[in-house]
This record gives C-alpha cells, structure tokens and sequence, in this order.
C-alpha cells in the first residue's frame, strides 16, 4: 500500500507526516523527495528527518525520511513503486514546480536502495 501527497512548505510535509503517521504507516516507512537537493537537507534539518542518499540509509530517530535520486534514477524508482507512466511525469512535474511529495508505502513495496 502507498500513500502520496504533493505539498508545497515545511508545514504541509509535517502536516502530511503526521497523517500518514495517523494512519498507521511507521515513520520508517514515510518519505520525502524534493528536487533540490538543499531544499531537502534543510527540511530534513527542520523537521527532524532521516536523510537517505542513494547508497545508504541512517537512522537516529527521525519523523521520517528524505531521498534524492539522479533523474533517471528517479524515474526507476517510480515506476518501481507501481506508477504508472502518466503518475510518474505528473510527480516529476510536481517536483519541478518546487513541490515535495511525501509518501509512505509499506517495507515490502519499496524498493531495496543501491
């Protein structure tokens, strides 16, 4: 099961945060992704969230946790998630607009980052 919201600030990624964790999703199972990749330290800073490159995961706690992906690689790991070609240009489209996607999805339906 996956969740996706596309938010626009700070306060929208903690609001959706905190619903996904309403929801039941653990916080290692919730996401962020913005397009810069200064964008995405500085919320991860703010908001007490994991920052997980494209090699390796971290964990001290955190609400949730951040990526960032080459375009390419991006693409992939939509389209991994199940997207479907005309979702994945959509969120890409969202992502270039300055938006965030947060989303949750369970352990078993994300793929293994490498």
């Amino acid at each position: 099961m996956k969740k996706i919201r596309v938010v626009k600030d700070g306060y929208e990624v903690k609001e959706a945060i905190e619903q996904f964790l309403s929801l039941g999703f653990s916080k290692d199972n919730i996401y962020l992704l913005a397009h810069e990749k200064d964008r995405t330290e500085e919320l991860t800073n703010v908001l007490n969230i994991n920052d997980v490159g494209i090699s390796e995961p971290m964990d001290n706690n955190p609400m949730a946790n951040s990526l960032h992906f080459y375009k390419d690689e991006l693409h992939s790991k939509f389209y991994s998630l199940g997207l479907s070609a005309e979702e994945v240009e959509q969120y890409v489209k969202e992502l270039n607009w300055g938006r965030i996607l947060v989303f949750a999805i369970k352990t078993d339906d994300f793929p293994t980052i490498e």
